[in-house]
């Protein structure tokens, strides 16, 4: 990077070109954090909010694109995925969705003992749960919890916004893990796949694209049909899910 002129004046890894030829990102060597490095950065390689949170307020419609040759051009994001594809409000969609985002910061992977949200500490261990797989279970079981408790405030006419403000966070929560196995992987020869650092532990750091939803769309697309199937569970076993004009706080 040259201060002088504001500018990266080494390219990237030439394949980049050959992985999405119609991506006109794709094909600019040169940029870093989808050429939004004032507002963005890479510091561990995480999948962006794109993915996670998936409100692009830079867009009319709020949603963010991709495009990959075997499926076409089509929207991504959680909250996508939630409002467009199951049917949540904008407000439970927007909850969810942000919740789902928060776990990179709330359980860092730049922290070990978080290591096991994103990746599956338990790897070449047999008869052993994917430790991302666990922690969805965790997760849904407490969203699950409180939507029980909220339906019986409901039922009752008692307040009960609290209780759905917990269900859609955990609910947030369970979908962060199970999108990341989208994204690391672990298989060796694999050009993303994600390498041990003991005990345990995985890194993906230096893998090149690893976490770029324009390069990796069909990982994307993939994380997106798990998401879509768990919300759509929920949504058609819990009537309080699918109630439109009731606004709840993060």
């Amino acid at each position: 990077y040259d201060a002088n002129i504001c500018r990266f004046i080494n390219s990237d890894i030439p394949e980049i070109a050959q992985r999405s030829e119609y991506d006109i990102e794709a094909l600019n060597l040169y940029l870093y954090c989808s050429n939004n490095s004032i507002n963005k950065k890479d510091t561990a390689g995480y999948w962006g909010s794109d993915v996670h949170f998936g409100f692009n307020k830079d867009a009319k419609n709020r949603f963010y694109k991709t495009y990959s040759i075997s499926t076409g051009s089509f929207y991504y994001g959680t909250f996508y995925w939630a409002n467009q594809k199951v049917g949540f409000s904008y407000y439970f969609a927007y909850n969810i969705a942000y919740w789902c985002n928060d776990v990179d910061k709330t359980y860092s992977p730049a922290k070990l003992k978080n290591n096991d949200w994103h990746f599956n500490s338990n790897w070449g261990k047999k008869g052993q749960m994917d430790s991302r797989v666990k922690h969805k279970n965790e997760m849904l079981n407490k969203a699950k919890k409180y939507l029980e408790q909220a339906n019986k405030k409901k039922n009752k006419k008692i307040y009960y916004n609290d209780d759905l403000r917990l269900a859609l966070k955990y609910i947030g929560y369970a979908l962060h893990p199970i999108q990341d196995r989208y994204s690391h992987i672990y298989i060796k020869g694999n050009k993303y796949s994600s390498y041990s650092i003991g005990f345990g532990k995985y890194s993906h750091v230096g893998v090149a694209f690893v976490d770029n939803a324009k390069i990796r769309a069909v990982d994307v697309f993939d994380a997106g049909t798990e998401t879509i199937k768990i919300l759509k569970s929920l949504y058609n076993s819990y009537a309080i899910l699918r109630i439109k004009n009731l606004y709840v706080s993060l």
